[in-house]
Formats: structure tokens, sequence, C-alpha cells
């Protein structure tokens, strides 16, 4: 069984300190927080691609993409309006640019 984590990006844009270290909100990021904030911003930037785009699957299925997940277990999954489902992003065969 798949556990989807459901996750709102926002902007986690990390700043860099003098020192060269990674701050977030004035306090040096350790380096677990820098990763999971990289993480949210590229799943941030994956919907803000994939949401509302027309896409052709490799199984033939095609449609709008309603909907990103980030699956614990598959990665980024995707949701196709009108069909039932959740398929990953690999599968895209052929997106709208």
């Amino acid at each position: 069984m798949s556990h989807g984590i459901e996750i709102l990006a926002g902007d986690f844009e990390p700043k860099t300190a003098h020192d060269g270290t990674a701050e977030y909100e004035g306090e040096a990021m350790p380096s677990v927080k820098l990763r999971a904030s990289t993480i949210l911003n590229e799943y941030g930037a994956a919907q803000s691609e994939l949401i509302g785009k027309a896409v052709v699957l490799t199984d033939g299925k095609a449609g709008t993409v309603e909907k990103v997940w980030l699956d614990d277990l598959h990665g980024l999954r995707i949701s196709i309006k009108g069909h039932d489902g959740r398929w990953p992003v690999s599968t895209i065969k052929h997106a709208e640019s």
C-alpha cells in the first residue's frame, strides 16, 4: 500500500551566509533541512510545469494533469483528468510544451 505525501510547496529558498553556509530565517540551516528545502522547491517546480498540461502516457492514456503527488515509494506521481489512478511521472511519453 502506498502512503502518498501531499505537500504544499512554498518559497523555501535558502540564503547563503557570509561564511558560505546556508541560512534560513537568520539561523544556519543544517544540511538535512537544506536538502529538504531543495526537494520542496523542485516539487513546486514540477507542479508548476505539469498541472494543467496535456500529457500522453506510455500506455496510451492521455489528458490534462490534475494533480502531482510526492509519493514515498514511487516518487512523483500524477493524476489525469477523466482517468482513475495515479501514474509515475516517468510514464509520461509526451507533455505539452
